[in-house]
Parts: C-alpha cells; structure tokens; sequence
C-alpha cells in the first residue's frame, strides 16, 4: 500500500493509490480516517482499514495539491552515517566499524517539490538520497534478528546537507539540521508492499537483479539488503 498525505484548501489530507490513481480524503470530509501519523501511532490494523476506506474515496489529483512530508512531526529522527561504502569513499572517510549516528529535527523537513535552502553565509550545499525506515510500535533491547517486525514502512529522504557546518565539529548535527533541508517522500509505503516489490525485483530481468545484488553489497548496518545509508524515522 502507498500513502501520500496532502493539504488542499487549509486541510490535512491523506490518499493511498489505487492502480494509477490517488484516492483521498480531507479532515474536511465525512469518514476521514486521520493523518499517516496518527493511524501508525494508533498501531494494530488502523492503516490496513484507513487504506481500505480511502480506496473508494473520490480521486485527487496530487499535481493540484500541497504534498506534505509523509509525516510532519516524527518523534525522532535517527540517521545512520557512513552506510553507503561509495559514499563513504568519495567522501574520504574510512568505513567506522560502529555506525555514525546524527539526528535531524522536525523543523528541516519539507514536502517533495518543495525548494531546499541555502544559507546565505555558506556555498556547501549538498545532497543525499536516502532511505527512511518507519518505526511503527515501541521498542527496547530489540534483538537484530526481530528488527524488522517494528518497521512499519518506508519512503525516502534527501539528506541536503551544509558541509561546512557538518564539519566544524565532530558532531554532524548542525550542519545537517539547517530550515528547509530535509525534502522527505513523497510517499509512504507500507513494509509488506516493498517486501513484495523486493521479490518481484528479484525475479525480474538480469541486469535489474544484478544492480539489487551490487546494492546489497555496497551498504552496511542495514538489516534490509538494497537500502542505501538509512535514515530511520519514527
């Protein structure tokens, strides 16, 4: 199942596609089942049953509304650094044996489109894709193997980043943090979708299983092969 959440006349909006087409509704409406944020925190089969209603909502036309980040207000964002080994090398680290860890702060996010700011007194902006991994019930201790039981879904990230400022310091944190620098979505896909989507990529023509294999073999401390240098948001 994929998810977009939207505004559109003032109003937080959510839609699940269906086939090629965006089915939604607004907290305007009658039957609105509530934000992305709200249906994971409410845990159980509250997505299953809200993309089950909005699947026969009225369509909406995603280039006529505002997207929104997935979720607009995570409790914490966790981001892996050093994960993706190409990346690791153009940038002239060393792969760490223990994984690099900076937060990023609700107030960076942005929707997809939306534009990505420089700060006027710096000229390092840059850029990272990234893949989000989407906590969706609480956890302590939880062992490796049970990991991927609290991943409820995924989207992507672009980690834009201040050089600069990362590096004033051995804490990424201010540079990574800047306004309007953390473009999330556009859309949330739920973890069973993509499990799908890995074993049809699998299946599919050579060349594409063999960049899912080089994928697999180029990233670190991910418990999901063929994720790039996680950024886990819940």
């Amino acid at each position: 199942m994929r998810l977009a959440s939207y505004r559109q006349n003032g109003k937080q909006g959510l839609a699940v596609a269906v086939g090629n087409a965006w089915h939604g509704l607004t907290e305007a409406d009658q039957g609105f089942p509530g934000t992305l944020q709200v249906l994971i925190e409410a845990g159980g089969d509250a997505l299953a049953k809200a993309g089950n209603a909005l699947s026969s909502a009225p369509v909406v036309a995603l280039d006529a509304v505002t997207l929104l980040p997935p979720l607009s207000h995570p409790e914490k964002i966790v981001c892996v650094g050093l994960n993706y080994v190409d990346h690791s090398a153009e940038s002239g680290f060393k792969q760490p044996n223990y994984p690099t860890i900076f937060g990023r702060f609700n107030s960076s996010l942005i929707a997809h489109g939306a534009p990505i700011l420089r700060p006027s007194f710096s000229d390092q902006l840059d850029y990272e894709g990234e893949l989000v991994a989407v906590i969706g019930k609480t956890g302590q201790d939880v062992a490796e193997a049970d990991a991927l039981n609290y991943v409820c879904g995924y989207s992507i990230f672009n980690d834009a980043s201040i050089r600069d400022y990362q590096f004033k310091a051995p804490q990424w944190t201010p540079g990574k943090n800047f306004d309007d620098t953390g473009a999330f979505g556009p859309f949330f896909v739920t973890a069973e979708e993509l499990r799908r989507a890995a074993r049809v990529c699998a299946s599919r023509r050579a060349s594409t299983a063999r960049w899912c294999r080089r994928l697999r073999f180029r990233t670190w401390y991910s418990p999901w092969p063929g994720s790039c240098r996680s950024c886990r948001a819940s």
